[in-house]
């Protein structure tokens, strides 16, 4: 009785080294889900203020009202940063993409003036820079505006699968390693199928409880 209660004591030991390592790697992965959804967040709010919104201005817009739609945009809060482009800076750019010169074509340069500007990573979402645009369209100086709407959609919509897909894989590896590393002390089953019935209940305390004399007898 007496070895077999030191046996089962032995057994019944938690594994110090085992619950630390457990501990250790639910650690080290949650740091690691943590830093890939820092600089998810990041990376989409670097691209998000890339994107570059233009507003072209008519063809007959004096300097003077260039500068006061200049300030204008530079005052809304959604701007981030802003600049004026005129219409031979629009050229060169058009020919540094890689266009070819359409001025032996045309007699004068067909590109507008426009105001370039960023805006910060909160306002760019589909439903917003619509709302900018609409803003923006109400000065009769602004032909139109443009910018990339189906790259943002495609952005917002990147974004969120990204960050639902690290949440839900952080907790489902969460859960997993802090169940191993808390249940590394329980009693295996195996250990309960090794021993007979009849032992185990004398272990457990039910000796005398319907047990006969020989059962009681084998279990010491």
């Amino acid at each position: 009785m007496a070895q077999f209660g030191k046996a089962s004591s032995q057994r019944g030991k938690p594994s110090y080294f085992m619950s630390i390592l457990g501990v250790t790697l639910v650690l080290f992965l949650l740091g690691i889900i943590g830093w890939l959804v820092i600089n998810a967040n990041k990376l989409g709010d670097y691209f998000k203020e890339n994107v570059e919104v233009r507003a072209h201005l008519r063809g007959n817009v004096s300097a003077k009202d260039s500068l006061a739609l200049v300030q204008f945009i530079a005052s809304r809060p959604y701007v981030k940063e802003y600049t004026f482009v005129t219409k031979d800076m629009a050229k060169q750019q058009y020919l540094k993409d890689g266009n070819h010169d359409l001025t032996g074509v045309l007699d004068e340069n067909p590109l507008p003036n426009s105001i370039n500007f960023k805006l910060k990573n909160q306002y760019v979402q589909s439903d917003t820079l619509a709302n900018v645009e609409k803003e923006i369209l109400q000065n009769p100086l602004i032909s139109d505006v443009q910018y990339p709407k189906e790259l943002v959609s495609n952005l917002n919509s990147n974004i969120r699968r990204k960050r639902a897909l690290f949440g839900s894989t952080a907790l489902v590896k969460f859960v997993g390693l802090a169940a191993f590393a808390l249940t590394d002390d329980a009693v295996s089953l195996d250990a309960l199928a090794a021993e007979p019935p009849e032992r185990l209940a004398v272990v457990f305390g039910a000796e005398g409880d319907g047990l006969s004399r020989r059962t009681t007898a084998a279990a010491d």
